[in-house]
C-alpha cells in the first residue's frame, strides 16, 4: 500500500512540474516605482504589475537589437508647465516609420530633455509593438501630473530623438 501512494505522490507531483513548465505559463512582474529629479521639480512614477510569460527575461538596453531602417515624425510635442489646475500637462504623437522590408516586433525608446536633464525611457503601449515591413504607426501619449509645489515643477520638456528596439 506504501508503494502505491508513493506513486501516486510521485506522478502528482510530476504533473505539477509538467503544468508549470508549459507555454501557457505566466507570472507577475513588478516594474518599481521611481521618481524623476530635475533641478526644478520631480516627477513620481508608480510601480505597477505586468503579466508575462515565465520565460520572459528583460535584457538590458545596451543588449537590444535597434531598427536601423527606422525614421520618425513629430507631429504634436506640447508640454505645459502649468495648466492652471495645479498640474503640469504633456501631450504627443509621434509617427514611426519602418523603413524596412520586414515585420517587426519591438518598443519606441523616447529620450527627452527636461530641464538640462536627458532621459530615455520606454513607450509602454500596445499600438505600436509590430510595425508592417514599410509602415507607420502612431504613438499618442495625454497625460497631466499633479506640481508639487514645495519642490517646485519642470519649466520645459524637449524631444532629443526616437529610436525603435526590435524583441526576440
Amino acid at each position: 500500500m506504501k508503494t502505491v501512494t508513493k506513486m501516486c505522490l510521485g506522478v502528482l507531483i510530476s504533473l505539477l512540474f509538467i503544468g508549470c513548465n508549459s507555454s501557457d505559463c505566466n507570472k507577475e512582474i513588478v516594474i518599481e516605482e521611481r521618481t524623476i529629479l530635475t533641478p526644478s521639480g520631480s516627477s513620481y512614477i508608480p510601480s505597477y504589475q505586468l503579466t508575462v510569460p515565465c520565460d520572459y527575461v528583460i535584457p538590458p538596453l545596451e543588449e537590444q537589437v535597434r531598427l536601423k531602417e527606422f525614421s520618425y515624425e513629430v507631429v504634436q510635442f506640447v508640454f505645459t508647465p502649468d495648466t492652471g489646475r495645479n498640474t503640469a500637462r504633456l501631450q504627443y504623437q509621434i509617427k514611426l516609420n519602418n523603413l524596412s522590408n520586414q515585420q517587426v516586433k519591438g518598443f519606441p525608446i523616447l529620450t527627452t530633455d527636461a530641464d538640462g536633464i536627458v532621459v530615455a525611457g520606454g513607450y509602454r503601449s500596445t499600438s505600436c509593438e509590430q510595425l508592417e515591413a514599410n509602415s507607420s504607426c502612431i504613438v499618442t501619449y495625454d497625460k497631466e501630473f499633479a506640481i508639487n509645489v514645495n519642490v517646485g515643477f519642470t519649466k520645459s520638456v524637449k524631444l532629443v530623438k526616437v529610436e525603435y528596439y526590435i524583441t526576440k
